[in-house]
């Protein structure tokens, strides 16, 4: 399961500055596995300005780099938000609208077979959520995650991460 470390003891400031980490769980006879893709949703430092949304570090960085994926190849898609108080919505999209992939696990359980179908590639995480799910594209195309902070606010913030389908 896909789980989060965490500080406990001056959370704000420490969340803030990125003490923070993802733990991946595999059972006794799993191994790593080359097809997952990690997305740790942090914030980017302790507040300086003004009180508002900030574009968030992605794992580790504000630019982060594209992610490769193979065409017809099943990717899990990791997703963390250890953000210190925002909702953030992850979204995988292309020229035509929101994408569809399979949810399959949720704060670090499996998710039984009824609710591991495909979905809208659009979900909102809160802090200390993770979300799990399959994303298989039949071919060569290029793909957005789209990560927006403070979603129903009118000063939202798009982050977006290049997905290649080689």
């Amino acid at each position: 399961g896909t789980f989060i470390y965490h500080t406990h003891a001056d959370e704000t400031q420490q969340l803030t500055s990125g003490l923070y980490g993802p733990l991946l769980v595999l059972g006794e006879d799993e191994r790593p596995d080359t097809t997952d893709r990690l997305f740790l949703i942090g914030d980017a430092g302790p507040p300086t300005g003004p009180p508002g949304p900030a574009a968030p570090f992605i794992n580790g960085s504000s630019a982060p780099p594209p992610i490769e994926l193979q065409a017809d190849t099943p990717h899990r898609f990791r997703i963390v938000s250890i953000s210190s108080a925002l909702t953030r919505r992850v979204r995988l999209v292309s020229e035509t609208g929101v994408e569809l992939w399979r949810a399959v696990a949720k704060d670090g359980a499996e998710l039984p077979p009824r609710q591991a179908v495909m979905r809208n590639a659009s979900i909102d995480l809160g802090p200390g959520e993770t979300a799990d799910f399959t994303v298989r594209r039949a071919k060569r195309e290029v793909l957005t995650l789209e990560i927006i902070t403070s979603p129903l606010s009118r000063r939202a913030i798009v982050t977006k991460v290049p997905v290649i389908v080689r």
